[in-house]
């Protein structure tokens, strides 16, 4: 398993390390093992551009996840996917439940995981639970 860091933006007020933490505790309570992640650190314009590509909304938004494993007939399954993390949203969010942007962004990163996962939170019941698992992984890690 391996998973890579990278950033677009000066400044994504978090450890690496943390991140890596966050990853590897998350995979582990789902209970999966040898897949690589990567994760990009990036700004409002790059987050529109992949929001607008890829899901026909234009606006930024705080995290996205992009399975590997979908669509293009993938060879490697070892490769999970990419998660994107919008630092100044992540910022703004933080700001606005007035908790420290270190916790607003763990839990994006453990939510782009289990976007990768397969979760999602289309209907009510499958957001309790993917929220749910999101906020007790949280938990564990704060």
């Amino acid at each position: 398993m391996s998973i890579s860091f990278y950033k677009t933006v000066k400044k994504v007020g978090i450890s690496e390390k943390d991140v890596l933490k966050t990853v590897q505790n998350t995979l582990s309570k789902l209970k999966v093992k040898n897949k690589d992640v990567s994760i990009s650190f990036v700004g409002e314009r790059l987050i529109t551009s992949l929001n607008r590509k890829y899901r026909k909304k234009n606006k930024s938004t705080d995290v996205l996840s992009f399975s590997a494993q979908e669509g293009f007939g993938v060879e490697d399954d070892s490769d999970w996917g990419d998660i994107f993390i919008c630092v100044p949203i992540v910022e703004k969010q933080a700001k606005k439940q007035k908790i420290s942007f270190k916790e607003e962004c763990l839990r994006m990163i453990i939510h782009g995981v289990l976007h990768l996962a397969g979760y999602d939170h289309i209907t009510k019941k499958k957001e309790k639970e993917m929220f749910g698992l999101q906020e007790k992984i949280l938990n564990k890690m704060l």
